[in-house]
């Protein structure tokens, strides 16, 4: 009776060795996947983390051409300014010119007639 226990103990005691050892493999397969995705995940994570150090920079790369083209818009805009009171300039000028040109050939003429 001893011997059969035994072998009954012993037999009980394979079968949770070998489902002890099942356990174990699986555990293993789980926690090498787990690793796998773990790292997956860590690579996501860093592509997501240098997209968005992309987007950044290219925000500031537009924020700085945006502050650019103000600054070429106020300086066309003053430069236009500048051009338009120098035409003005020019034209009083040329008028005053034309005006003293017809005068001087008023006088000339009236002097001729005389």
């Amino acid at each position: 009776m001893n011997s059969r226990l035994d072998l009954y103990l012993n037999r009980i005691k394979d079968d949770i060795d070998k489902i002890a050892g099942k356990n174990m493999k699986l555990f293993n397969d789980f926690m090498g996947q787990i690793t796998e995705v773990s790292s997956k995940y860590e690579d996501t994570h860093q592509k997501m983390q240098a997209q968005h150090e992309f987007f950044e920079q290219n925000k500031e790369r537009y924020n700085d051409m945006l502050d650019k083209m103000e600054e070429l818009h106020t300086y066309f805009k003053t430069s236009e300014q500048v051009h338009d009171q120098q035409l003005r300039q020019l034209r009083t000028e040329i008028d005053r010119l034309d005006t003293r040109i017809n005068e001087k050939d008023k006088q000339n003429s009236d002097m001729l007639n005389q």
